[in-house]
């Protein structure tokens, strides 16, 4: 039943492929010629401890901080005065929007008003 359901689902190859590897080891089970055996569990020890540190160093790399330092060596902050004064730009643009905005609302109640009271009457 296992062959046919991997035949199905067209993962025949992955079985044929893990039967050559299983039928390259010799009688007395190592390695024929040609074939890498596998490492050492100390070397694969070492192989996952580099890897982790690898992780970390990236890791850390992407931090905030070292994000932040990355950014204020290659863009300059703006000056103080420069900040206070696009603040106070913005206040004075929210305040003028905010009249206008005023008037215009009152302008059409005023005028939906009247057609109301035209309609009505």
């Amino acid at each position: 039943p296992a062959p046919m359901l991997a035949a199905k689902l067209g993962w025949a190859h992955l079985s044929e492929e893990r039967e050559a590897e299983e039928g390259a080891t010799s009688a007395d089970g190592h390695a024929q010629p040609g074939q890498e055996e596998e490492p050492a569990p100390a070397a694969r020890l070492v192989n996952r401890l580099a890897l982790c540190i690898l992780a970390l160093a990236l890791l850390w790399l992407s931090s905030l901080k070292v994000a932040q330092l990355l950014t204020d060596a290659a863009v300059p902050p703006p000056a103080l005065a420069d900040v206070i004064g696009a603040c106070g730009a913005l206040r004075d643009g929210a305040r003028t929007e905010r009249e206008a905005h005023s008037r215009c609302a009152a302008i059409q109640a005023d005028r939906c008003a009247r057609d109301l009271d035209a309609a009505i009457a």
